[in-house]
């Protein structure tokens, strides 16, 4: 049985992919997910490029897992069922490629941090309510020094995904989990 949290967790990030609202996720929600990123930092650069190459080769990865009638779309059972497999079904290496291409993205001075501005306009992007918004930056600064590192954003996110922990500082980083 899966725990709690995750399924939780799963539900709140299918909710986020499926763009359309319509209880599958196809590519073409990946590609809107990519499309919202891009466009809340302006950005026509290769780091762009990336992120949509990279959401591309998550839903790739992720049909191969769980798309088991080959419909072109993942449902939420579907989806829930590889996520809390993650750890070892290897969907953790694409989302990991997804986050760096995410954080080079929002970087938009590149100082390899990211700022409260550019935390939060990349959760905005995601979906992630106003009023959770504070919440979900906290959960990726980890040292609550007002800025994300690299590093701090690669172990918030991978705890999000791997962790049963509903606890966890980085619950809240998709907003506030219901139920």
């Amino acid at each position: 049985m899966v725990a709690t949290a995750i399924r939780n967790k799963s539900q709140r990030v299918f909710d986020a992919i499926d763009e359309d609202s319509n209880g599958v996720i196809s590519a073409d929600d990946f590609e809107r997910i990519a499309e919202r990123l891009v466009q809340a930092f302006d950005e026509s650069s290769p780091a762009a490029a990336k992120v949509h190459n990279t959401y591309s080769k998550c839903w790739q990865r992720l049909a191969e897992l769980a798309d088991s009638d080959s419909d072109g779309q993942v449902t939420r059972q579907e989806f829930e069922k590889v996520f809390a497999g993650a750890r070892q079904n290897d969907f953790m290496r694409a989302i990991d490629e997804a986050l760096e291409a995410e954080f080079a993205l929002a970087d938009t001075d590149g100082d390899g941090v990211l700022d409260r501005d550019e935390v939060s306009r990349m959760l905005h992007a995601y979906g992630v309510s106003q009023p959770d918004l504070k919440q979900a930056v906290r959960g990726l600064d980890q040292d609550g020094d007002g800025r994300v590192s690299r590093e701090e954003y690669r172990s918030a996110m991978r705890e999000y995904y791997l962790s049963d922990d509903a606890d966890a500082p980085s619950t809240p980083i998709f907003g506030r989990i219901r139920g």
